[in-house]
């Protein structure tokens, strides 16, 4: 399956600047975004999970031993709630984890996406032209357009496991909110 190699190259252009910039400070909270209005933020050993909501910011922390707290108020847990919250931080982190794979990478992708996207532009106006390319040229520009494709194959391997995580960190956030009323009470848990 053969996508526009150039048109994923003017994308990456213009968008991971933006994502190299949010990978720096990676020794400090990181947020990955879950909605217009809530985020996820992971911090040592707490996940942060706030609400721009309908009255006030809410905020649910669950840490990496399952402890509960919704805007600052313990909440009491059951042994099998615990275990649901553990694994729940676990995924979470899990899924942050890679989501910045993504980052780490973006300067070095958003590089081999110019020059791609140069290639294929020098490549359009010379055939416009009568110039004949070079034999190192076109060996130069197909080891180019190799590159770029093995990268975007990477990206979209990247996506498709960043999005089954995604779902797990989802059903677990639908079961906690079924099994712990606070969590019901506040309509919005993970739900955006």
């Amino acid at each position: 399956m053969r996508k526009s190699t150039l048109g994923l190259a003017v994308l990456l252009i213009l968008t991971l600047p933006a994502i190299a910039l949010a990978g720096h400070g990676k020794h400090h909270a990181r947020n990955t975004l879950v909605s217009d209005h809530s985020s996820l933020e992971v911090d040592g050993d707490q996940l942060i999970i706030t609400c721009d909501g309908r009255s006030a910011r809410e905020e649910v922390v669950v840490t990496a031993d399952g402890v509960l707290t919704i805007d600052g108020r313990e909440i009491q847990t059951s042994s099998h709630e615990v275990k649901l919250l553990k694994k729940f931080y676990r995924e979470s982190v899990e899924l942050e984890r890679q989501a910045g794979l993504i980052a780490e990478d973006a300067e070095e992708l958003a590089a081999d996406a110019t020059a791609f996207a140069a290639v294929a532009i020098k490549d359009a106006l010379r055939g416009l032209g009568d110039q004949k390319q070079s034999r190192s040229d076109r060996k130069r520009d197909r080891k180019l357009k190799a590159d770029f494709e093995k990268r975007s194959e990477l990206i979209e391997k990247i996506g498709e496991d960043i999005g089954q995580q995604a779902d797990v960190v989802k059903e677990l956030a639908k079961e906690l909110q079924r099994e712990i009323p606070e969590l019901r009470e506040l309509g919005w848990f993970m739900s955006h």
